[in-house]
């Protein structure tokens, strides 16, 4: 698979003029494995972040989340992969009073079956709620509604989901892996490692600075958000 990937990006760049990548995370590891293509002349390496559209900020109701809106849950966004680390945040789930949402277009079966036994193990079936393909519109009520962005993920070249928060003034919990320390900046909150224990302890402490001026933070938030338009890049 390693080596097919290699093949197929090498046949795409060995020519090119200019190789732009998404993140300088992205750049830096490009040129640290330059080495692994035969590329026929040196690129100029450029960084163009993806733009984003954001959609309006209308709070619309959506009927089969009307359950939601008594609780304060976190939201993660993404792949059901082991690279996405979701299994974590159901750990964390022990030791937090939130319900945890996960949100996916695409699962790996023998993962979602380790988040599953969990959730089963930990008796957390009331807490942890899991939606598939949802619509843009869903995505922003659950995006406007939720208490926070939870992303632990271990493998990212950019990271559109945690930008989506931040736009409507949510605060976001990130690892500090790869390009998410780049995406969230000095406003997000990090993860130095996974243990449930830290974890919580970073959300907790996490969610009381954010507290502490809800307002003023959400506006830093959004304009951080804005960096990354459409418009922009």
């Amino acid at each position: 698979k390693r080596s097919k990937t290699i093949f197929r990006i090498n046949k795409n760049i060995r020519n090119a003029d200019v190789v732009v990548c998404i993140s300088h995370f992205v750049k830096e590891d490009f040129l640290k494995n330059i080495h692994l293509f035969k590329i026929t002349k040196k690129p100029r390496v450029e960084v163009v972040y993806n733009g984003i559209n954001f959609p309006d900020e209308k709070n619309r109701e959506i009927k089969k989340f009307g359950f939601l809106k008594s609780k304060n849950y976190l939201l993660n966004i993404g792949v059901l992969y082991p690279k996405k680390n979701q299994l974590c945040l159901v750990e964390m789930l022990t030791l937090i009073q939130e319900d945890l949402v996960l949100v996916s277009a695409d699962i790996s079966p023998s993962y979602e079956k380790k988040i599953w036994e969990a959730v089963k193990n930990h008796h957390l079936e009331d807490r942890v709620h899991f939606f598939t393909c949802v619509t843009e519109e869903e995505k922003i009520w659950l995006l406007q509604n939720c208490r926070a962005l939870v992303h632990p993920s271990i493998a990212e070249g950019f990271g559109v989901p945690p930008i989506e928060a931040m736009f409507f003034g949510k605060p976001v919990f990130l690892s500090n892996l790869t390009s998410l320390p780049e995406i969230g900046g000095d406003l997000a909150f990090y993860f130095q490692n996974f243990s449930p224990e830290h974890m919580a302890d970073v959300y907790e402490k996490g969610m009381k600075n954010y507290d502490a001026a809800p307002e003023d933070y959400a506006y830093k938030l959004r304009q951080r958000a804005n960096i990354f338009s459409a418009a922009n890049m």
